[in-house]
This record gives structure tokens, sequence and C-alpha cells, in this order.
């Protein structure tokens, strides 16, 4: 339900509409806890939610939080690795990766922790997930910006 506070309409855990646009995007709403850590569906007041198991069994805590028991096993797939509760040696990447609004560094670190756990168990499940990350699209600055120049000199509506 909306109610107003000023001009701006209350929809989330009574932040507004303009709180919510302050940040940056759905990493921030996941390392605050407020959405889930693999899927990115937002909370609510859910009973679901799951905690990381090892937010707060070591010194360095894991703000991550599960929407469900489904996302949490699922997790074991990445979050090992990126668990600073368990990695804590992963945090300075994780700020790195924050600090310089990178988030395709954040994808690429996801995609090389598939990948590494994925070579734990074993082969074939190593190779699955290998062709898996070899069919993804690469495409470089470069690239991307000869395709801009491409666009906007075709574009037939002057600049």
């Amino acid at each position: 339900m909306l109610q107003l506070n000023g001009a701006y309409p209350l929809d989330y855990q009574g932040q507004s509409a303009n709180e919510l646009c302050s940040f940056r995007d759905i990493y921030d709403l996941q390392v605050k806890g407020q959405a889930c850590a693999l899927c990115t569906t937002p909370f609510g007041d859910s009973p679901l939610v799951i905690p990381c198991p090892h937010a707060s069994s070591s010194s360095t805590y894991c703000p991550a939080r599960f929407c469900n028991r489904l996302c949490l096993a699922r997790s074991a797939k990445v979050h090992p690795l990126l668990c600073t509760g368990q990695n804590p040696a992963c945090a300075p990447l994780i700020k790195f990766t924050r600090d310089h609004t990178w988030m395709a560094l954040n994808a690429l670190s996801h995609c090389v922790s598939r990948v590494l756990l994925a070579n734990q168990i074993d082969e074939s499940t190593l190779k699955a997930d290998w062709d898996v990350m070899r069919s993804l699209a690469a495409l470089g600055m470069e690239e991307r910006h000869k395709a801009c120049v491409v666009v906007f000199d075709l574009c037939p509506y002057p600049a």
C-alpha cells in the first residue's frame, strides 16, 4: 500500500521513492541485505528470508541474505568464494568493484567463482559450466565504441 510522505510515496519499507533512487543499483540493496544475494529479488517483510549461514560465524560479516531456501541452496555454486564470512580475502575485490561502479567485474567474479567451484566437483560439471561461460558474448570496449560510431553515422537524423 502506498502512503504519501510529503511529495514522495512510501513504497518500500517506509523509504521514499527518492531515497530508493539514491541506491546506485541492485548491488547496493544486496550489500544492505535488502535484496536476495542470488536472484536479486528485493525483500519485503517475509519470514522466508534467510541470512548467509556464515554471516556471524567469523570476524568478517557477510551481508548476504536469500529470499528462500532454494536460492540459498543454489548460491552454493558461487557464494562460498565471494562470501566475506567464509573467504575474507574476497573483501578487497568486492570493495574495488563497488568503489569503481564496475558491475561487469562483479559479474566476471561470479563467473570465475562458479568455474572454480565446479572444478572442485568433477570434470563433467566443470565442462558443463565452462561451455556456458565460453558461449557468452565477448564484446570489448573497442567493439562497443565502433558499433556506436557506425550506428550514429548511419542515423538519418541530424545531430
